[in-house]
C-alpha cells in the first residue's frame, strides 16, 4: 500500500537510516539537510510498494564513494534529474520510479532527493538491508540484474556506460571519475522493470527505517530500547541480542585502500563489568567478539547505541569514553544465501569472519 514521506518523517528516516548502516555509510545528516531545505510542510514524497510497479521501469540511485566528501561539497540540486535523464539515454528507457541500492547511511535518502526534484515516486526497499563497502554487493547483482547501463555524475561532468561494458569494468570507470574530480559520484544503475526487480529487492527497509528512527523519540531509554527490539523483531530482521553496556576503552583507526579500517575495544559496565568486546570494521563493523569468542560477523548487523539518546554510532565518530549499548541483529535470509555470501567475500577484509550466529541475550520485544 502506498504512503506519503511528509518533511517531519525525514529526520526520523535519517536516525534509522544511519542505525542500519552498521557504524558505515556515511552520515546522513547533511542530504537530510539538503532535503529538508527544499521540502515544504505541505509536500509529501509519494512511496509504493514493489507490487504496484511490476511494469514500471525502476532504478536504483545514490552516492559512491567518500560520504565525508559528498557533506563537504554536495552536489547542486539540480544533479539528480541530470543524472535520470543521462540514465534515459543510455538505457533508452525514462525512470518511473526509483529506489535506494543501500538502506544505510546516506543512500537511505538518496532517492528522497531524487524523488523531490523528479516528481517520481520512491520504492519501499533496497538492495543491501543494510550499508556494505562495494557498490556490487547488491541483492540487485544476486539475482542476475545488470549494474549498466549507468549514468554518474560527479562535479559538473557526466558519466554514461552502456550495457555491453562489464561490470568489473564499469565500476573501474566510476572510480576512476569520482576520483578524478568530486571524490564521489551521484549514480542510477541496476535498472530494471518492477516484475525483474521484485524478486531482487529487501522489501520495505524505507518504513523500517522511519519506525527505528520514531522508536528513539520518546520514553524512557528501557522503554525506548524495547522499542526498537519490537520493531527489528516485527520485521523481516529478527529479535536482536542485547550483548554489553560498556565504555569505548580504546579506538584504532587508519584508512587503507580509500576505506576507513580498524577496530574499537569496549569494556563492559554494571551487570557487564569485567566483559570485554571488540569490534572489527571496514567502514561498517563487521565482526564481534566477546572474551574472545567469536559472537557474530557481517551480514548480520552489529550496531553501537548512545547510551543516553540510543542514536547509532558511526566507526568514524568513536571517541574512548563513549558509553554505548552493544546489539546485533540477524540480517535477512536473502543475505545469508551462498550467493550473496560471495558477493560479500569478493573483497572483504575478514572473509573468515563468523557468521550469523548471535550468542547475546535476546532483547525482550514484549
Amino acid at each position: 500500500m502506498s504512503w506519503m514521506i511528509q518533511k517531519k518523517d525525514v529526520p526520523y528516516i535519517a536516525i534509522g537510516a544511519k542505525m542500519l548502516s552498521c557504524g558505515g555509510g556515511g552520515d546522513p545528516k547533511t542530504i537530510e539537510y539538503i532535503i529538508r531545505s527544499v521540502m515544504d510542510e505541505t509536500e509529501g514524497i509519494l512511496v509504493k510498494t514493489i507490487d504496484e510497479l511490476s511494469e514500471d521501469w525502476i532504478v536504483p540511485v545514490g552516492i559512491a564513494g567518500s560520504p565525508i566528501l559528498f557533506s563537504e561539497d554536495p552536489p547542486g540540486l539540480d544533479a539528480p534529474a541530470s543524472v535520470l535523464s543521462a540514465y534515459g539515454e543510455i538505457a533508452c528507457r525514462k525512470a518511473e520510479a526509483v529506489i535506494s541500492f543501500e538502506i544505510g547511511g546516506v543512500n537511505a535518502l538518496t532517492p528522497l532527493l531524487f524523488a523531490l526534484r523528479t516528481g517520481l515516486p520512491v520504492v519501499d526497499g533496497d538492495g543491501m538491508g543494510r550499508a556494505f563497502p562495494e557498490l556490487h554487493m547488491t541483492t540487485y547483482a544476486l539475482h542476475g540484474i545488470p549494474i549498466q547501463p549507468m549514468a554518474a555524475q560527479s562535479g559538473e561532468t557526466l558519466l554514461q556506460i552502456g550495457e555491453r561494458v562489464l561490470q568489473e569494468q564499469a565500476i573501474c570507470r566510476l572510480k576512476e571519475m569520482w576520483l578524478q574530480h568530486s571524490g564521489y559520484v551521484l549514480l542510477a544503475c541496476y535498472g530494471g522493470r518492477g516484475s525483474s526487480i521484485r524478486p531482487a529487492i529487501i522489501p520495505g527497509t524505507l518504513k523500517l527505517a522511519l519506525q527505528l528512527g520514531r522508536a528513539t523519540e520518546s520514553g524512557s531509554y528501557s522503554e525506548r530500547l524495547n522499542t526498537i527490539g519490537q520493531v527489528f523483531t516485527n520485521s523481516m530482521y529478527g529479535s536482536p541480542s542485547y550483548i554489553a553496556l560498556g565504555y569505548v576503552s580504546k579506538v584504532a583507526r587508519w584508512f587503507e585502500r580509500g576505506s576507513l579500517v580498524g577496530s574499537c575495544h569496549i569494556s563492559g559496565k554494571d551487570a557487564y563489568g569485567g566483559k570485554s568486546v571488540q569490534i572489527s570494521f571496514q567502514n561498517e563493523f563487521l565482526s564481534l567478539h566477546s572474551d574472545g569468542e567469536a559472537i557474530v560477523g557481517s551480514p548480520d548487523l552489529i550496531l553501537l547505541l548512545d547510551y543516553y539518546s540510543l542514536l547509532p554510532k558511526l566507526a568514524s565518530e568513536l571517541q574512548e569514553g563513549d558509553m554505548v549499548h552493544v546489539l546485533t541483529v540477524p540480517a535477512p535470509s536473502v543475505l545469508r544465501t551462498k550467493g550473496m555470501l560471495r558477493l560479500l567475500e569478493q573483497q572483504s577484509p575478514v572473509p573468515n569472519s563468523p557468521s550469523s550466529r548471535n550468542k547475546g541475550k535476546e532483547m525482550n520485544a514484549g
